[in-house]
């Protein structure tokens, strides 16, 4: 799979966590929640690997994953299509396919996220959405669905109507874009 391009957005601050510290800069059985992340990325193909990051966690990431990745800063924190819009200008022209996963998604590994890449393959798609069924999503963005099943939405936890809070389908934080 080398004309693929990973692109892990980690610019967010992470208020949820009520910490000063960024989320993706918090631990999980002793190693950062973006090393988890990178770890789970780094063998999935030979293509680039692209992070997103706030100036204000750049020089902190970059040391932390000590790793030949590009690196993007998202000054302003305008939700997920803006950070990934950052890494626009790092696109290869060449690159068939992104895989995004988020900074903090350290539970996804290697193996779900490389077949949720080969179900984009395979069917052909223009975009692949990993979704979750939480029994409590509280605090996730939830998959809004037409009435015959497709995608129309991701929102957020703050703006989900009355109805749409008994979703339990959550955005998995992976998604495969054709380019």
């Amino acid at each position: 799979m080398n004309d693929w391009l990973t692109v892990i957005l980690a610019g967010g601050k992470g208020q949820r966590m009520e910490s000063s510290v960024s989320k993706v800069l918090h631990k999980i059985c002793g190693k950062e929640i973006i090393r988890h992340v990178s770890d789970n990325v780094t063998y999935l193909h030979a293509g680039c690997v692209v992070v997103v990051v706030s100036p204000d966690n750049l020089s902190q990431i970059k040391k932390l994953l000590n790793k030949e990745y590009i690196y993007v800063v998202q000054d302003l924190p305008l939700g997920t299509a803006h950070a990934l819009l950052q890494s626009k200008e790092e696109i290869p022209k060449d690159t068939k396919n992104i895989v995004v996963v988020f900074g903090d998604n350290a539970i996804d590994d290697e193996d779900l996220i490389n077949s949720v890449m080969q179900a984009h393959i395979s069917n052909n798609s223009k975009v692949t959405v990993l979704t979750k069924i939480l029994e409590y999503p509280y605090g996730y963005g939830r998959i809004i669905r037409n009435d015959v099943g497709s995608i129309i939405a991701v929102t957020e936890q703050k703006r989900l109507s009355s109805e749409e809070h008994s979703i339990k389908e959550v955005n998995g934080g992976v998604y495969c874009f054709n380019t």
